[in-house]
């Protein structure tokens, strides 16, 4: 909608359902992501690894967040036929943004995956040979510890792209929290300058939101053969109802219905 509003306008200004909802979802559904990816962190130690436990607090995530991000629906309305915050909304936004968006994740992420880290390789350190007799338990604790680099490597991967991809976004934010602050009287190139690294920055937030898939596609096998048996089993249920639906007999009334002219 970003790119749109440049060539057509800015559809939000328009409507306030629009104006409300655009700044809520997009908070809601980039702070899940942020905070999913940092429960997998907390979850690499093996705290709280049993299925039901992570699906619970997944819930708990989206709940939390739906309501927490709900200021927005409130103070985010159109100000001279613009979709826009007040200027003392506008600077307690800019903070929240700054704190549960660029503090805290990449903040939580990095400790709790270098704390596995450490862990792990403390770990291989009290490894003790085996006897022969015990090869099951050898292979068992192999492959155990296999998933468990891989899935580190992907966790540490799409940590690093987002702390990189949002290194922008803080500088700016901040940046325009003080000048406005301030009251600095801006000129229109200096505006232009601003809001173009803003909307840099703002893409590349939404980039680190699209991230994660790519990264696993590329650095998991396992999970290319998934979605690659994924798009096979759709492709094969859309193929088989074209099939169901070209083989099965046809009713007087729908042939005249289709030579009627």
């Amino acid at each position: 909608m970003a790119l749109y509003s440049f060539d057509y306008g800015d559809p939000a200004s328009n409507s306030l359902i629009l104006c409300k909802l655009r700044p809520y979802l997009s908070n809601v559904w980039s702070q899940m992501g942020r905070y999913f990816v940092a429960l997998a962190c907390i979850d690499r130690l093996r705290t709280f690894s049993r299925l039901s436990t992570a699906r619970y607090l997944i819930g708990i995530m989206i709940i939390v967040w739906s309501i927490a991000a709900s200021h927005s629906l409130v103070m985010t309305t159109i100000i001279d036929g613009r979709c826009s915050m007040t200027k003392l909304y506008s600077t307690i936004y800019t903070i929240y943004i700054l704190v549960f968006t660029s503090l805290i994740p990449p903040v939580t992420m990095t400790f709790f995956e270098y704390w596995t880290y450490r862990n792990m390789k403390q770990l291989r350190t009290r490894i003790q040979p085996i006897r022969n007799d015990d090869m099951i338990d050898r292979q068992s604790f192999s492959i155990t510890s296999r998933d468990l680099q891989l899935l580190t490597i992907m966790v540490i991967t799409e940590i690093l792209v987002y702390v990189i991809s949002m290194s922008l976004y803080p500088v700016i934010l901040l940046e325009m929290l003080i000048t406005n602050y301030m009251n600095i009287n801006k000129s229109p190139q200096y505006l232009e300058i601003e809001s173009f690294i803003y909307t840099i920055a703002t893409l590349l937030g939404f980039a680190s939101n699209a991230a994660p898939f790519y990264i696993y596609y590329f650095v998991s096998s396992t999970f290319r053969q998934d979605f690659r048996k994924l798009l096979n089993s759709c492709w094969f249920r859309i193929t088989r109802q074209n099939l169901i639906n070209v083989d099965q007999p046809r009713t007087p009334i729908q042939i005249n219905a289709e030579t009627h002219i």
